[in-house]
Formats: C-alpha cells, structure tokens, sequence
C-alpha cells in the first residue's frame, strides 16, 4: 500500500477532455465514443478546471430539468478536483476517495 500511484496507472493513455464552454451534450457525445463514465474539463488544454460525470449529468442536469444541448459545462461540472501526484502513496489515495 506504500507504493505510488503511478504504478496503477497506464502511461500511454490519452487525457479525454474538453473546454468549460463545451456542452453538456457534447461532452456525453465523447463520453459515448469513448465508453468513459467521466470527461476532464481543461481551460486552454493545461489547466484542469473540473470534471463532468455521469452523476453530474443525473443530478445537475437531468434531475434539475436543464437542456443538455445549450447547458455549458462550466455551469454542472465538479469544480472542486483533488490532484494527486504520480508518487502518491496508494494509501494515501484510498483515504482521500
């Protein structure tokens, strides 16, 4: 459990994400494409802002009657992000979620 993170995680991944102005829509199409429950939300590509999930889609938008179609992300996403670095313990990772 003393071991990074980083040993859980796949270094040759892509980072799916796409900007605050972005759709709800839009960003459950990439969702759907890439058979992801969640999709980063970055502002200009480097910095992390937030993420959007499925829940977030169900309480934020859904459950809230608003229209997918012209509700910006930047108005349902999860803003409040924790970051771990590569080298994080997992322990400490499991206690955090």
């Amino acid at each position: 459990m003393e071991r990074p993170i980083s040993e859980l995680l796949q270094h040759h991944g892509v980072i799916i994400h796409t900007s605050p102005e972005s759709t709800v829509q839009h960003a459950v199409s990439i969702m759907a494409e890439h058979d992801i429950g969640s999709v980063l939300v970055f502002r200009n590509n480097t910095e992390l802002l937030g993420i959007f999930t499925e829940r977030d889609l169900l309480h934020r938008v859904v459950n809230a009657g608003l229209d997918p179609s012209t509700t910006p992300l930047r108005e349902v996403m999860t803003d409040d992000v924790v970051v771990v670095s590569a080298d994080t313990p997992r322990v400490d990772v499991i206690d955090l979620m």
